[in-house]
């Protein structure tokens, strides 16, 4: 998305570091919450290979240590993740609301999925087939409450 946003700036050009910065900052909510998210899904992994590995997991020899010492640092830079989690709540906020570029983003999403109506329902095949049916349903239900209680609000 940020590399669309810039696509069309030309670099050379008189104030386009300052256009840069204004379009990327477009996108500061949705970047603060895939770090939180990815930071924490990472240490959610690396915590169960830590524990396939047992004590191993400890030893310098097995890749399970680095990946454990190397994993907490995500949540520090860039923002903690305890910084960055407002964000998460100032999006939903906002897209109540109607306000900042993000919610617009949101909230056109969410009419889209809305208006888009149902869908022919995708054949997957595997033991989790069910779940992925039950998951688009999940998500055609939320986006579908979230865009009826942003009109009424």
């Amino acid at each position: 998305m940020i590399d669309s946003a810039l696509a069309d700036v030309d670099a050379g050009a008189a104030g386009a570091s300052r256009e840069i910065q204004k379009r990327i900052e477009e996108y500061a909510v949705e970047c603060s919450i895939l770090k939180v998210w990815a930071s924490e899904m990472l240490d959610t992994v690396v915590d169960h290979v830590l524990q396939i590995f047992a004590g191993y997991g400890y030893v310098e020899e097995y890749p399970a240590e680095r990946a454990y010492r190397d994993s907490r640092i995500n949540r520090i830079f860039e923002g903690t993740n305890e910084i960055n989690r407002p964000d998460h709540h100032r999006l939903a906020d906002e897209a109540r609301r109607g306000r900042s570029v993000a919610a617009a983003r949101l909230h056109q999403k969410l009419m889209d999925e809305v208006m888009a109506g149902p869908r022919a329902v995708e054949e997957r095949e595997g033991p989790l087939a069910p779940e992925h049916h039950l998951l688009a349903n999940v998500k055609k239900l939320t986006l579908f409450a979230a865009a009826r209680r942003r009109r009424s609000t």
